[in-house]
């Protein structure tokens, strides 16, 4: 733990903030537990929006349109 200390103090301020972000990272990243839950993820799932065909319709005519641009020649 010394030998730690004394490498610690050696580092610049802006590498001795990383290091402490970093082992901050590593503590929340431990008391966090790993589980998957599933009802969770269904409402997160159910409140992605959707679009309806009527929705997509001004979109797909206005992708029909441009499809029908012709360039100009040089």
């Amino acid at each position: 733990m010394k030998d730690l200390l004394e490498k610690y103090t050696q580092l610049s301020d802006d590498h001795q903030k990383e290091v402490i972000d970093f082992i901050n990272f590593l503590l929340n990243k431990q008391e966090k537990p790993n589980s998957f839950d599933v009802q969770a993820y269904r409402q997160e799932i159910q409140s992605v929006s959707v679009w309806s065909d009527h929705d997509l319709a001004p979109i797909l005519e206005s992708k029909a349109q441009i499809d029908n641009w012709k360039p100009n020649e040089w």
